[in-house]
């Protein structure tokens, strides 16, 4: 309910990057939570993949974009990129990016941020977010996720497609996969993953 929901800025006074982030939008509790959880664990563990499974409609998406938006702003100036792939780029993708650019929306309305919409890609300074289909007939060679590696509604991606064309973006860099999905026949990429 609307007492659970909270401002969420995972750059609160005793987060490592205290004061790199602005305004992230409303999540509620369980959403700051998780937001939360993974910017500590990310940080703390290259190279390692998490999940995050919630049914359908409990916000896996706001909590994306809270999180690729966290990121951008708390590494523009150093710079670095995040890949989200999704397993079409129309819908799926899309929805992603435009709730992302929805949190950096309101971060520029609210504080002054800076960003830029380049066709798929979303700049804030020096650091980027690309959104792509994850298609098995989608052309996504020559990008490199050194920020994160987004797997979104990764119970639909074909596993075999992401580990040989998206995991090797991070191979270099080190970042860590985050796989966001709703748990479905017990053998998905994102299920794989838990196990």
């Amino acid at each position: 309910g609307a007492a659970a929901d909270i401002e969420a800025s995972p750059f609160a006074r005793d987060h490592p990057d205290a004061g790199a982030m602005q305004h992230t939008g409303t999540l509620r509790g369980y959403q700051a939570r998780i937001l939360f959880s993974l910017l500590w664990n990310i940080r703390d563990f290259p190279g390692e993949t998490f999940t995050v499974m919630l049914p359908r409609q409990a916000g896996k998406n706001e909590v994306s974009a809270a999180l690729v938006s966290n990121l951008l702003v708390s590494r523009q100036a150093e710079g670095g990129s995040i890949v989200v792939c999704a397993p079409t780029l129309y819908p799926q993708a899309s929805i992603s990016f435009e709730r992302t650019a929805a949190h950096l929306r309101a971060g520029a309305k609210r504080f002054g941020l800076a960003f830029a919409i380049e066709g798929h890609t979303l700049r804030c300074g020096s650091a980027s977010a690309v959104f792509l289909s994850g298609s098995p007939t989608a052309n996504v060679a020559g990008h490199t996720a050194s920020i994160l590696l987004i797997g979104d509604e990764a119970q639909d991606l074909d596993e075999d497609w992401f580990n040989r064309q998206f995991r090797p973006m991070t191979a270099s860099t080190g970042a860590a996969t985050v796989l966001f999905g709703t748990p479905w026949q017990g053998d998905s990429l994102l299920e794989k993953a838990v196990a």
